[in-house]
């Protein structure tokens, strides 16, 4: 027979992997409007605390020169918003790591559209508004 404490152990992981499975931020997304470059944002975010995204931008010199950067994510669930860790791991990637705030908004019938994320480090100011991609 488990002992109280393993079963406590045991519900509270069981309980974390089904609110991370459920959580909202979860799937795939895309920025809300089209680059200047015609591109989108895209930003993918797994049920196990991880994901990917792919972010261009511009430097601050030459707003014509578009850059892609590829970042692995991983993610938090804080109550009223996320937290992503933005690691990255191809493109200029000198001292481009940073996190991002979101929140989920509710837009339709009570189905989540949208996820508005602001960034700090070198991206505080860039936007980064997403809607959910769905094909």
């Amino acid at each position: 027979m488990l002992a109280p404490r393993r079963l406590t152990l045991i519900g509270l992981v069981l309980a974390g992997s089904l609110t991370a499975c459920d959580a909202p931020i979860v799937g795939e997304w895309r920025s809300d409007k089209k680059l200047g470059n015609g591109e989108r944002n895209v930003l993918t975010v797994a049920s196990d605390f991880t994901g990917t995204a792919e972010i261009f931008a511009t430097p601050a010199f030459d707003h014509a020169l578009w850059t892609r950067f590829r970042f692995d994510v991983e993610w938090e669930d804080d109550v009223e918003e996320y937290d992503l860790a933005m690691d990255c791991d191809e493109g200029p990637c000198d001292g481009d790591d940073f996190v991002m705030e979101c929140i989920v908004i509710d837009e339709e019938n009570g189905e989540v559209e949208k996820l508005e994320c602001k960034a700090g480090g070198e991206w505080h100011g860039y936007v980064f508004d997403f809607e959910r991609h769905v094909e």
